[in-house]
Order: structure tokens, then sequence, then C-alpha cells
């Protein structure tokens, strides 16, 4: 692993050293990120080979570079050159791309990625944001998007505030504020979860009364439905989930489709839940894994919060075949294989949680 985490730091300096700054050309819009994405998370080394060989000749293809993001970050845990490619890839948009949605997708991250990496990915940032590009609105909000993904809430939110400013009466900037004031730890800056909540969804609210056409709306949905159960507002929760699941049908082929419909199968099985019907539980566990994968589903992971639930009943066999389900989007094989081990071993897995 030394040896993994020095190489990373090479590549970075020696990419930053190589001089390849922002430059124009039209960005990959949110449709065809998504698609290289996912693409590249189902290749195999061959193809992966055969995609470095072709940056080699032409560094700025980032349809190549994309899928390789994908191919790298379901192997950058368990890959000793998986992490480092990934690094590289990533800190060509960093710095390259610092106006692109890209950076608001789940799809460039460095989150858990070494020091090193964070570090320069940060003053790449900081350059932008507090520099030549303090007055763009986009490159402010991406910024900040990096700073939150990271629990820096301190210039995640500072940033968004300026964003605010920045945007004019657009949903965006307050679906971000409300997106941030749910992070555990702006409740441990605020001291109280409750208030932290409380603004969550006021920024939500907002972000709701500003959205102009049918997709701002259902992207603010996604948040609003999270949010509100998250709350513990049942009656908000499902009320979102309802409306959210009149907006989808407009958006199926919208890169946030799949966890749309993931988060509001969720929540409708969290309900039933917790109305003590247990098969209806069971089946929209199953129907939230029975979707398409979005960037966030297979960079994050899906939600686990319902299985551990239904685990906790005894629900085996349920929870069994949603691993199975999810693992064809979300490979990360050893965690999903240690936690089939502890129910085969008669132990509840640790899910963690996320609502």
């Amino acid at each position: 692993m030394k040896n993994g985490r020095a190489r990373a730091v090479l590549l970075a300096v020696a990419f930053l050293a190589a001089g390849c700054g922002p430059q124009v050309r039209r960005s990959p819009g949110p449709a065809a990120v998504a698609a290289a994405f996912i693409a590249g998370g189902g290749m195999d080394q061959a193809e992966a080979d055969r995609l470095e060989k072709v940056l080699e000749k032409s560094f700025t293809d980032e349809e190549a570079r994309l899928k390789l993001i994908g191919y790298y970050e379901q192997r950058r845990y368990t890959s000793e050159l998986g992490r480092p490619h990934y690094i590289e890839h990533v800190l060509y948009f960093v710095k390259n791309r610092q106006e692109s949605e890209i950076h608001r997708m789940a799809v460039v991250t460095l989150l858990g990625d070494g020091i090193a990496s964070y570090d320069l990915a940060k003053k790449l940032w900081l350059e932008q944001a507090d520099g030549a590009g303090a007055e763009n609105a986009a490159i402010v909000a991406n910024a900040s998007h990096f700073f939150a993904s990271s629990d820096d809430v301190e210039n995640a939110e500072r940033l968004l505030f300026r964003a605010l400013g920045l945007a004019g009466k657009t949903p965006e900037p307050h679906r971000d504020l409300g997106v941030l004031y749910f992070f555990p730890a702006v409740a441990r800056k605020a001291g109280n979860r409750d208030l932290a909540v409380r603004r969550a969804l006021e920024e939500l609210d907002k972000a709701y009364a500003l959205a102009v056409n049918r997709e701002q709306k259902f992207q603010v949905l996604i948040e609003l439905a999270r949010g509100s159960f998250s709350a513990g507002s049942v009656a908000k929760s499902e009320e979102y989930v309802k409306k959210l699941l009149d907006e989808a049908g407009g958006f199926t082929s919208h890169w946030r489709y799949g966890e749309a419909m993931h988060t509001a199968d969720t929540i409708r099985g969290h309900l039933a839940f917790m109305r003590g019907k247990t098969d209806e539980a069971k089946e929209m566990l199953l129907a939230s894994a029975r979707v398409p994968p979005s960037p966030r589903l297979v960079a994050w992971g899906p939600e686990f919060s319902l299985a551990s639930d239904l685990m906790a009943k005894g629900e085996k066999a349920a929870v069994a075949e949603y691993l199975e389900l999810v693992g064809k989007f979300w490979r990360r094989e050893a965690v999903l294989e240690r936690w089939k081990k502890d129910m085969a071993e008669g132990r509840n897995p640790d899910f963690g949680s996320r609502f």
C-alpha cells in the first residue's frame, strides 16, 4: 500500500507539472457523463488498458477519462494501481473542468483517497473559487461540492452563500445548502441537530419554490423526500414521495432517475414497515434495487437502512436477495461478501446508517 500511495502522489505531481490548465472546450453533458461513468464500471482490464493508450495520444479525450474513472472507482479500494490511476483522472477534471456539472454528479470525488491528493485538489479549488473564478457561480458552487464531500462544512457553506448571490433566483444553491445542512458535521458544528434539520428543510423549500421547470422540481423533490423522512416527518415524506413518483415518469432517461426511484421505493418500504406491513416493505426493498444504475448509486452505494430494519425482524431471505441485486451496480464485492458471510453465520451485518 505504501508504494501505491507514493505512486498516487507522483502521478498527481507529474500531472500538475504538465501544465494542463483550464481550456475552452465544451464539457460533456450530464447524460453523457453518467453513461460513460457507468459503462466504465463494466469494463475489463483489457479495455481499461486500451483506453489508457488512447489517452497517451489524445490527452483531452474526456469520454475515455470518464470511463476509466468508472472503472477505477470500483477498484480503487482493492487494487494497488486502481487508486493512483483514479486520482490521476479525477485531478484532470478538477484542473480543467471546474465549471462542469461533472463535479455535482458524485463522479469525480477524492473522499478517502489520501491526504496528498486531497490537498492538491483543495489547492486547485481555492485558487479558482477565491481567485480568478471568484465571480463565476458554477466554479464557486462546484468548489462547495468538493468541500462538502470531505466534511469541510465551513468552506462549503461559505462558498454556497457566495453562490447564492452570484446565481440570482435559481434553485440550485438553495438545494445544495439544504443537502449540506443534513450532513452530520453541520449538526455537530451547530450543536443542535434539530436546528440543522430545520435549516435544511427551509432551504429545500426555497429551492422548490424557485424551480421554474419540471427537471428542476424533479431534482429538488429527490432531496425533499429524503430530507423530510430523515427529519422524521412521515406525512411530508409521503407527500414528497408521491410528487416525486408523479414527476419521475417524465425523466426515465435522466441521470438521476435510478437514484430517484431508489429513494422513493426505500421510503415507501420504511413507511410500510412502520405500519406493520412487512410483506409490502420487502417488496419495496427489492423494487429499490431493481432500478437503473446512476452515478450516486454506483459511487456512494445504495441505502441499507430498510435492509437493516428487515434483517432485525428476521427477514433474511429478502435481505440476501437485496444484496445480490445491488451487487449488480455497486461492485463492492469485499463488503457484500462480508455481509453475506455474517448472515450465513447467524450474525446481523452492520450496514451502517444513511437515512
